[in-house]
């Protein structure tokens, strides 16, 4: 398994969910998913994904460029998804450099939409309305942050789904 204990890392600029409001529901993925977890694991190792587990941070993201899962020590199954599933969006897009995400933010909107969508959905079925409302917060402060401060065109301009060539 391809995945370690390690300290605080500073390096790099990431995707970052910020918060796991469903890990006090359903707690920790490896005790709530212990299948589905094993299964997430051995997924990423297969596609030489990093995932260091920081037990001094609460950091959530993916990085990739260093092709890296950040997570805290304990965190939710739903937490886990977003992160592989930006890995998923990252690979079909054809895995360009981050600095590609800063020249089409709408990529990152894009990406964190259909993560938190997940997310949202996920909270709906366990029943959990602070989980979803936390998220849809989180979605829409991301959101904002990512229109506010990356976009170089005015909002609502052309939108490129692609050009990078992936598969998405």
């Amino acid at each position: 398994m391809q995945w370690s204990l390690v300290g605080p890392d500073t390096q790099g600029v990431r995707f970052n969910s910020q918060a796991d409001p469903i890990l006090d529901s359903i707690g920790d993925a490896r005790v709530s998913h212990p299948d589905e977890f094993k299964q997430i694991m051995s997924d990423l190792e297969a596609n030489n994904v990093r995932v260091n587990i920081d037990t001094r941070s609460s950091t959530i993201a993916y990085d990739p460029d260093g092709n890296t899962i950040h997570l805290p020590e304990r965190f939710s199954i739903s937490a886990l998804r977003h992160e592989v599933g930006h890995f998923v969006d990252h690979k079909n897009l054809g895995s360009p450099r981050f600095i590609e995400y800063f020249r089409y933010p709408e990529l990152r909107v894009a990406t964190e939409r259909r993560q938190y969508l997940n997310e949202i959905r996920f909270a709906r079925e366990i029943g959990d309305d602070n989980a979803r409302r936390t998220l849809i917060q989180n979605y829409l402060n991301e959101r904002k942050d990512i229109v506010d401060n990356y976009y170089q065109r005015p909002y609502g301009g052309r939108y490129n789904s692609n050009p990078f060539g992936g598969n998405q």
